[in-house]
């Protein structure tokens, strides 16, 4: 689809009840500061209801800091690490963090926590046992609650308090996904956009759900995608290839993940894996993954499919529509392309009008 045939077009629930209920936040990983604020900026005005801010203290600059001055940037979004990790903080600092954070943007503040993936790539630990981050989030929560909680065997104290912050957790597999849905005030999935990966994922969290004595309408479940926004379908494709072997990466790191994969990808995701290069995890143009990106097409065309909302304007409309329409009703959007100024303005022009949920 060529951009001056999109013009013409008519969006996909363009007017009236045709507006899709949908939420959407953005994050924005890394990047220089001076443009990261322009960035936070045009977000806040361009239909994001949330703004979410990476955290592997290897690659990004501190998402606390960075956090306070958007909170001022952005008044009107909630705003939040996404995603932190239990493995290189204590659940009091991590604590802190957030209820000043909530100090500062009062209502509007969240934590999103998972396993860790280049954050425990880059500190040569192993990402975060099941067992491991459920523990860590309910003594993060209890702390902000209650001032007071067990952890590793010992009473730890907050003063404090601040019960009032969100305490979301992420997963994509059926036990982190399980656990996630027990313990979490929300859910951040990392499963997928398509339709198997949709059901899959709220299947299992309606499970984990139930186990605590709560329904799946009771959490505010999301689903990660990254986004590539551009005029044309392609010149959006060659934008985020770069971005595909990260998501290679983080979605199929284990032995497990990657048997889950079609036979015929699988020896591709190995080869991708074994040559990803964490300390480049923020590097959308890092000209090495680039080349592994042409050199496995059809993996990296699988992994967009469901992982990646792409594509013109009116494209990207079509596929929010087609996922909304599979039950998802909260996206979080990471643009890793290297023009968020082009995405972001596409977005507030050409995507957010047709969008009946906008800034909370």
């Amino acid at each position: 689809m060529n951009s001056a045939s999109s013009k013409r077009e008519s969006p996909p629930g363009a007017t009236g009840e045709g507006k899709l209920p949908l939420r959407c936040g953005v994050i924005f990983s890394g990047d220089e500061h001076a443009p990261w604020l322009e960035y936070v900026r045009m977000a806040g005005q361009c239909g994001f209801h949330a703004l979410g801010i990476g955290d592997s203290p290897a690659v990004y600059p501190d998402t606390y800091m960075r956090a306070t001055v958007a909170a001022a940037l952005a008044p009107t979004l909630r705003i939040g690490p996404m995603v932190t990790n239990p493995l290189l903080r204590h659940p009091v600092s991590t604590a802190c963090s957030a209820a000043t954070l909530e100090s500062l943007a009062p209502g509007r503040s969240f934590v999103a926590i998972g396993s860790g993936n280049s954050a425990a790539d880059n500190a040569g630990v192993k990402p975060a046992t099941v067992a491991y981050l459920e523990g860590y989030a309910r003594t993060l929560k209890q702390l902000l609650v209650t001032g007071a909680a067990e952890w590793e065997g010992a009473m730890v104290s907050f003063a404090l308090k601040s019960p009032d912050v969100p305490v979301h957790v992420a997963g994509s597999g059926p036990r982190m996904l399980q656990m996630a849905g027990r313990t979490g005030d929300g859910v951040v999935v990392g499963s997928g956009i398509g339709a198997a990966g949709v059901e899959f994922a709220l299947t299992h969290i309606a499970k984990g759900a139930a186990e605590s004595g709560r329904r799946l309408e009771d959490l505010e479940v999301s689903f990660l995608v990254y986004g590539s926004l551009a005029p044309t379908d392609e010149e959006a494709f060659a934008a985020i290839a770069n971005s595909m072997v990260t998501k290679v990466r983080s979605t199929y790191k284990t032995e497990a993940t990657i048997r889950s994969l079609p036979r015929a990808l699988q020896a591709d995701a190995r080869e991708v894996t074994q040559r990803y290069n964490a300390l480049h995890h923020a590097d959308f143009t890092y000209e090495p993954h680039t080349k592994l990106a042409r050199q496995y097409p059809e993996l990296m065309q699988y992994v967009a499919e469901r992982n990646i909302i792409m594509g013109s304007p009116e494209t990207v409309l079509k596929r929010l529509r087609a996922v909304h329409d599979r039950g998802v009703r909260n996206l979080w959007i990471v643009p890793r392309i290297a023009d968020k100024p082009m995405y972001l303005k596409l977005w507030g022009e050409r995507v957010a009008p047709w969008l009946a949920a906008r800034n909370a």
